[in-house]
């Protein structure tokens, strides 16, 4: 049974993926200019001691601008910091400023990761110094909460010694617990952080690329060749095995090189777009620049979902491809002989109670290409290249074999006659432009 509607959904997931993974690794090269991660960590650590944490969606993204501008004040690269309490703003400079801590700084910047146990050194020790005058650590663990200021982090430790009954080796595995669970929190923040600056790559590179899903969805559900195409794709890419071990360069090259291959092939990816030529601007023009721009809309929401989601969802909708198409023939291998010593083939049943298979080769194909595209591929082949008609046979024919000889003449190709997958993908992409 052929089920066009799956192919269209790995069609557009494919793409969504190539796409994700160039936003991402672009992501990934600004949060580690900007120093990001190590902002969030901080603002966490800033949260234990009673500051507010990363604040909502006007302060992440306010965030991102001062770190722009290389903002980091005192050293701490914290926004927050300034807008929390002076006696909060004054504890966090000094705990940053520890040499358990300073020593993982990169450029005065907060360290990117800081592990538990550190981090739980590193404030008893701060806040024994601070208040205390003496480096106690956990000796003497209730007279230095006790030394605090009253404030969240003197009420969050007194409950830690209440719950530990003064114990110094409970009271270090409870402050740890502790940071691990804001640590938790902080991944959460850091993850919606990102997802934005995610959907401002993927919009921008939707309208760049001109990634319509509107007119990406259409196109593959009309012709049966594209969705052939985004399937091999798919496949492709998931027979991959190096998707974790490569980096972050060579998985944005690999999607690019996907992506441009996909156009090559067809896809409606890229510039120009019918409604942009022209001199006058009509109803049906604006309506069409008005679905392009859903269209986008729709693929930078796509993207922002990240690559894990859209690979995911592909290899749970491949096999269902499978079994729907059967399988496909690869366009760069040549068939092979059937063998001399192969068994008999089994009896078929009558030509009238046979049922239709979903993909029939060519007999006449001249080359590996042409022996997977359908019939439907060949009559869309054939009126792209000027035929009509009783001439719209739907078979790679005489009269079919010149027009393609011709028109490989026309566009100084070599006049093969023949079709291969970059002078098919040139001659539907010309007519966009028409």
């Amino acid at each position: 049974m052929n089920m066009p509607i799956v192919e269209v959904a790995i069609g557009l997931m494919v793409v969504y993926l190539l796409l994700a993974i160039l936003c991402s690794s672009a992501v990934e090269m600004i949060a580690g200019f900007l120093g990001l991660r190590g902002e969030m960590l901080w603002k966490g650590v800033e949260s234990m001691l009673g500051g507010r944490g990363a604040g909502g969606p006007v302060a992440r993204v306010a965030g991102i601008a001062r770190a722009l501008l290389g903002n980091f004040v005192s050293g701490a690269a914290s926004p927050a910091a300034p807008q929390a309490e002076a006696q909060v703003y004054a504890l966090s400079s000094a705990l940053i400023e520890h040499p358990l801590i300073d020593s993982m700084r990169n450029a005065k910047r907060a360290p990117s990761y800081l592990s538990a146990d550190r981090f739980a050194v590193a404030l008893l020790d701060t806040l024994s110094r601070t208040y205390r005058g003496e480096r106690r650590l956990y000796a003497d663990f209730g007279q230095t909460v006790s030394a605090l200021p009253d404030g969240p982090l003197k009420a969050n430790l007194e409950i830690v010694l209440k719950e530990t009954g003064g114990d110094a080796s409970l009271a270090r595995q409870r402050i740890e617990a502790w940071y691990d669970e804001t640590m938790q929190r902080v991944s959460g923040w850091y993850k919606r952080q990102t997802q934005w600056l995610l959907l401002a790559f993927g919009l921008f590179a939707a309208v760049s690329l001109n990634v319509d899903s509107i007119d990406l969805a259409m196109r593959i559900w009309r012709e049966p060749m594209l969705r052939a195409v985004a399937v091999r794709s798919a496949e492709a890419y998931a027979a991959k095995s190096d998707h974790d071990s490569s980096s972050v360069d060579e998985r944005a090259r690999g999607a690019r090189t996907e992506l441009e291959a996909l156009g090559a092939a067809g896809m409606p990816i890229g510039w120009p777009t019918p409604w942009l030529s022209g001199t006058a601007w009509d109803a049906d023009r604006a309506c069409a620049l008005l679905r392009s721009v859903l269209g986008w809309i729709i693929t930078a929401l796509a993207v922002s979902l990240g690559a894990p989601y859209w690979y995911d969802l592909l290899l749970k909708l491949l096999p269902l491809a499978a079994r729907s198409s059967g399988p496909r023939p690869n366009p760069t291998e040549p068939a092979a002989a059937p063998s001399v010593a192969a068994a008999p083939p089994a009896p078929t049943a009558p030509p009238s109670e046979a049922p239709a298979p979903d993909y029939m080769p060519f007999r006449n194909a001249l080359n590996a290409y042409e022996t997977e595209l359908s019939e439907a591929d060949v009559r869309e082949i054939q009126t792209e290249l000027g035929l009509s008609g009783a001439q719209v046979t739907g078979n790679l024919d005489q009269t079919t074999r010149e027009a393609i000889e011709n028109t490989q003449k026309a566009r100084g190709l070599n006049a093969s006659g023949e079709l291969n997958s970059a002078f098919v993908g040139d001659l539907l992409r010309s007519r966009r432009t028409r």
